[in-house]
């Protein structure tokens, strides 16, 4: 695991803009591809990955 990937906000509020900045972050560092946003919105659809005030955003299938 990278520090660069965890982070302490407050200033977000919209959920959205929270997952795109992390997911561009990683697709950058190359764990990701470029429709990794979109897998993660997906799942986010079926069900929230938040617990509380933390939140571990995956998707179904990673590739």
């Amino acid at each position: 695991m990278d520090e660069r990937h965890f982070y302490n906000s407050t200033t977000w509020s919209d959920k959205e803009d929270v997952l795109r900045f992390i997911c561009q972050i990683m697709n950058q560092d190359g764990y990701t591809d470029d429709d990794f946003l979109g897998k993660i919105m997906e799942r986010e659809a079926m069900s929230s990955t938040a617990f509380g005030q933390v939140a571990i955003p995956h998707a179904i299938k990673m590739k």
